[in-house]
């Protein structure tokens, strides 16, 4: 506890996307827990259901998120988003930081004004433009991962995901989830993201299982569609009928009944577009006793490209920039890139460089908490 504080200090926390959810889960539990303190959660789905699921209080926003700005619905979003700043008054905002789209995170950040904001960074590197107001405060998960970014005051707290898998055991992941998909043979994992109406997401995903098809050496036994929550069940379906026609065999689709730690320790290929879902398979390699799958990123349809440039990737996501993956930037490359991320030697290296990077000692949840209640008691509200 900070000295110094003499009044009960309302904190406004928000969230849209499921990681940001998951980096705020720990958080909202220790606010939660002191007595200077009154913490309100909004959330947006699939961020809600994770709120819920943990037994925390939570409001569910109405609004819908949006792909763009200029998409229809970001007057009632905005709207929304007044009047919870004007229900709660809060003398703090704390919000998601998720890619891609926007959402109440973003709508809140727009309406913040004086209220000191803060946001957490889930996603390494992405910056998402919103309604281009950003939280005075980010807690940043490596200050490199945010070359490009403007805001008045970045503390890196670290991989936010590092503290939630020190106690997970990805051997026992990888057979719960194989056991309950079936998938008995090297396994290739398509992780889906909420791109659907971008052409070049779904062209990306059928290039790959039709290279899958034609893989010679690792043969692959499986291919697993996993849809990213945010996806509705008509774009589940499309995608997967679209791959089961590029593939000519079965893709089967992961229900989402496990957790996502669960498909990315039993799989040996992660596949996405630009997902930070690549990123926790790096940490979750830190403590895996064996090497777990390879990742791949398809960048080689223009959409796909220019989406990673607007969040200020222009350099590719990070894992292929530090050489925990392989980004495949013209479709004629595919075939060896998927060949050479599924080799053993490959998942080797990257378990080796996963195992030897250095991570903050202090829990991130903690930094979070313990600089906002320092800047409190200051008067700190740049």
């Amino acid at each position: 506890m900070v000295a110094g504080l003499a009044k009960s200090w309302v904190i406004l926390v928000s969230a849209r996307d499921p990681s940001a959810a998951l980096a705020l889960v720990p958080v909202v539990r220790h606010l939660a827990g002191l007595s200077t303190v009154t913490v309100h959660v909004v959330a947006q789905n699939p961020a809600y259901e994770i709120f819920q699921k943990e037994s925390l209080n939570v409001v569910q926003v109405q609004s819908a998120p949006l792909n763009h700005r200029d998409d229809g619905g970001a007057a009632e979003l905005l709207a929304e988003a007044r009047e919870i700043l004007d229900k709660v008054q809060p003398d703090v905002l704390l919000a998601g930081l998720s890619s891609p789209g926007i959402g109440i995170d973003e709508a809140l950040l727009a309406h913040a004004g004086d209220i000191p904001s803060y946001s957490i960074q889930d996603p390494p590197g992405y910056i998402v433009p919103g309604f281009d107001s950003r939280a005075r405060t980010q807690f940043v998960a490596g200050i490199d991962f945010l070359e490009s970014e403007e805001t008045a005051r970045c503390i890196d707290i670290g991989p936010p995901q590092v503290e939630r898998y020190r106690a997970l055991h990805p051997e026992q992941l990888a057979q719960q989830w194989r056991q309950a998909m079936g998938c008995h043979g090297t396994t290739a994992v398509l992780f889906g993201q909420p791109l659907n109406q971008e052409p070049g997401y779904r062209n990306s995903l059928c290039a790959a299982v039709s290279a899958l098809r034609d893989l010679a050496d690792p043969v692959i036994d499986h291919v697993v569609y996993r849809a990213h929550p945010k996806e509705n069940k008509v774009d589940r379906a499309n995608t997967l009928a679209a791959l089961n026609d590029a593939a000519g065999t079965i893709v089967h689709e992961d229900p989402l009944a496990l957790a996502v730690e669960g498909p990315l320790c039993g799989c040996d290929l992660v596949i996405s577009c630009y997902s930070t879902i690549s990123t926790d398979l790096i940490y979750l390699n830190r403590v895996a006793k064996d090497p777990l799958g390879g990742a791949v990123h398809l960048l080689f349809e223009a959409d796909m490209v220019r989406l990673c440039a607007v969040g200020g990737l222009t350099k590719g996501p990070w894992s292929v920039q530090h050489g925990f993956g392989q980004g495949v930037y013209e479709v004629s490359q595919l075939s060896v890139a998927l060949q050479t991320a599924a080799s053993l030697t490959e998942r080797r290296m990257c378990w080796e460089r996963a195992r030897a990077l250095t991570v903050p000692d202090r829990d991130p949840s903690s930094v979070v908490v313990e600089t906002i209640l320092s800047d409190l008691s200051q008067g700190y509200a740049q």
